[in-house]
């Protein structure tokens, strides 16, 4: 079952991370407690458990860092799938990056993928998480982008296009059907228009007990 909807975890579009079950979270301690017999023991990886259960904004280029100099034992990251020998990446989700395109619009008529070539002088709402995905898929395909505002989440992206009767290209998730309920969702035909979710951790790094119960608690951990 997806991160995001799970009852235990709440994921903002900013990946902020909540832990937030109290029985799920009841549960974990309890098998803490089973592990670890002194209180100090327990509190440590009490801690921990907290510091595994709470992503703060981050953009990747803090992230990494975060996780390469020991300061973060696991982070979150939701970009291109950093490449980096000392990190071991746990895939999680994978999301398809459409046009959001309001009923008014020319090209919400299409029933077909949208060619790269047909956004050229359309001005564009993206969120920056997948900037740099857009920029790298535009470029491949010699198209001049004409980005016009990139925001922090998917929704603002979404109201700009609304507003101004253009186009929000999204990273598409099931969260932002209830924003998009008015709109035209088109696929766009580029294999490369993707984002992924990954967890990152530095191979030479033995996970805490709380760490791998994080991780196989959601699945990318067997």
């Amino acid at each position: 079952m997806p991160l995001d909807q799970r009852k235990e975890f709440l994921i903002s579009p900013n990946y902020i991370l909540l832990y937030q079950g109290h029985i799920q979270f009841l549960r974990l301690f309890q098998d803490l407690d089973r592990h670890f017999v002194t209180n100090t023991i327990k509190a440590h990886h009490l801690r921990m458990l907290f510091s595994i259960c709470l992503f703060i904004k981050l953009f990747g280029d803090f992230v990494v860092p975060n996780v390469l100099n020991n300061i973060t034992e696991i982070s979150l990251v939701r970009a291109s799938i950093p490449q980096y020998g000392a990190l071991e990446t746990f895939p999680y989700e994978k999301d398809d990056i459409v046009a959001v395109i309001p009923k008014g619009h020319p090209l919400s008529k299409k029933t077909t993928p949208i060619e790269i070539e047909e956004f050229h002088g359309i001005p564009l709402a993206i969120p920056f998480d997948i900037s740099n995905t857009v920029y790298t898929v535009f470029g491949q395909h010699a198209v001049a982008y004409n980005v016009a505002i990139i925001t922090s989440i998917n929704e603002t992206a979404i109201e700009w296009a609304r507003t101004f009767n253009t186009i929000a290209i999204i990273p598409f998730s099931d969260a932002d059907t209830r924003h998009t309920m008015d709109m035209v969702i088109r696929p766009i035909h580029d294999p490369g228009m993707y984002i992924s979710s990954v967890f990152l951790i530095r191979k030479d790094r033995e996970l805490s007990y709380a760490g791998k119960l994080f991780l196989e608690e959601i699945g990318v951990l067997k």
